[in-house]
């Protein structure tokens, strides 16, 4: 936007807006004269609208504190292209005043015009079907991976980015901003970042967060007791349900922990029945277990979890189980015939 003259009571050229932007930017420039100043009374006082526009632009300048020092570089390039153009010009007395008017000028036009980014809370909600995965970039330049069965929402403004895991699972890639905090909530704690990639898994109300990279704070118990946020770095790994104290820090192993996202799920000694529920998640139907002892068998293994099959083969190779499709969508594990669990 160029600045010409000063609008006057009679200039019709302008709109209201357009004139309150240029008076606006000359007073904020610091340097209007006295009478400038009068001159702008007079202007104000001839209609309610003019008063109406200006009072926008003073309130938008107030919300723009916290991040009005993102637009400090802008100023100065602008400034110092428009004094440089007009002393090329006419080598004018006051060339760094009015080029100072104009940069200001210039990015309450950019706001105004634009929707600067950071005025109106963005919101969105995620969400995959089971089976399902992908990944979201926010407008920040972080990323969310949602893995299978999983709803987040999202919502970004200028001086917070705040989302809720509702249910399932997905990994945090946190572009880190040191004045405008990276939050997840899910049940009934947050995890705040501190410039990582983290890990958040939701089953109704029991929660596991895991760090990948960085480090994470994940709010204290609100008994008072402990901590008012617990500090995770990476390799560490915390858990907590509803109404129950955070967990002890555990060691986790991020492949593991990040499996998933590789369209992989790892087990170390864990029971038949857990790596089942857990395989069960990624497909419809259902797999059952008939005989209880059969389900606290130990697994230890990677398998994937895009191929049904494929799955059932591999675990077949691994425990005495013989895994039988009795129905659409329908599968029983039985003990293999003559081995010890059939005795």
């Amino acid at each position: 936007m160029r600045m010409t003259s000063l609008p006057t009571n009679s200039s019709h050229q302008n709109s209201a807006a357009e004139e309150a932007l240029e008076w606006f930017a000359r007073l904020k420039s610091g340097d209007a004269t006295q009478a400038e100043r009068t001159r702008f009374q007079s202007w104000l006082a001839v209609d309610i609208g003019r008063k109406r526009e200006f009072d926008k632009l003073s309130g938008l300048w107030a919300d723009l504190d916290a991040t009005r020092p993102l637009f400090a570089e802008e100023l100065v390039r602008i400034a110092s292209c428009r004094e440089h153009s007009d002393r090329e010009r006419a080598g004018r007395r006051f060339g760094r005043r009015t080029a100072w008017i104009s940069a200001v000028a210039a990015c309450l036009g950019l706001v105004i015009m634009g929707g600067w980014y950071f005025m109106q809370p963005e919101t969105a909600s995620f969400r995959t079907a089971k089976g399902e995965q992908r990944t979201i970039t926010l407008a920040d330049g972080s990323s969310v991976m949602l893995n299978t069965d999983t709803i987040v929402d999202a919502e970004l403004s200028r001086s917070r980015r705040s989302l809720i895991l509702h249910r399932g699972e997905a990994l945090f890639t946190v572009s880190h901003e040191r004045d405008r905090p990276f939050e997840v909530q899910a049940g009934l704690r947050v995890i705040r970042d501190v410039g990582t990639k983290f890990a958040v898994r939701r089953d109704a109300d029991n929660v596991t967060v895991a760090v990948i990279e960085g480090a994470v704070e994940v709010q204290g118990d609100k008994d008072g007791k402990g901590p008012g946020w617990r500090l995770l770095t990476a390799g560490e790994q915390v858990s907590y349900d509803r109404g129950d104290p955070l967990s002890p820090v555990g060691e986790m192993s991020g492949s593991v922990a990040t499996a998933w996202t590789k369209g992989k799920v790892s087990f170390e000694d864990r029971s038949l029945g857990e790596v089942v529920r857990e395989f069960s998640r990624y497909h419809e139907g259902e797999v059952r277990i008939l005989d209880p002892k059969l389900a606290d068998l130990k697994v230890s293994g990677v398998f994937g979890i895009n191929e049904r099959l494929g799955f059932f083969k591999a675990l077949e190779s691994v425990v005495p189980v013989t895994v039988v499709q009795a129905g659409k969508g329908l599968f029983i594990l039985e003990g293999r015939k003559n081995s010890p669990h059939e005795r």
